[in-house]
């Protein structure tokens, strides 16, 4: 399914030693910028920088998992004909996890 945002690739643009913003590109061309990372106080360099990268790698991540669910769902399959339960079940969860992080993206 595709999602309304805007695809990626998107990039990180330092506009100071204390912020950064996420940059993409529209569909229409146009450069969109978002999520700036504020100068506070109650957080560390490594972690906000670690939640941009998180937040720019979101498209990828979205597009990987989208292209593996076939692919999972066909293992889970083999699993649930060749396994016990229990290795089903935590496959089940994996898999409805998945699922619930797709839809979340797509704002279902």
């Amino acid at each position: 399914m595709k999602l309304k945002s805007t695809p990626g690739p998107w990039w990180l643009v330092a506009t100071d030693d204390r912020h950064l913003s996420v940059h993409g590109t529209m569909e229409t061309g146009a450069i969109f910028a978002g999520i700036a990372r504020c100068p506070i106080d109650d957080g560390s360099d490594e972690e906000l920088n670690a939640n941009a990268n998180l937040i720019v790698a979101a498209p990828d991540l979205y597009e990987a998992l989208e292209e593996a669910m076939p692919f999972i769902d066909d293992a889970l399959d083999v699993v649930e004909f060749m396994s016990e339960s229990v290795l089903t079940e935590k496959c089940r969860e994996a898999v409805r996890l998945a699922r619930t992080a797709l839809k979340k993206a797509r704002g279902e």
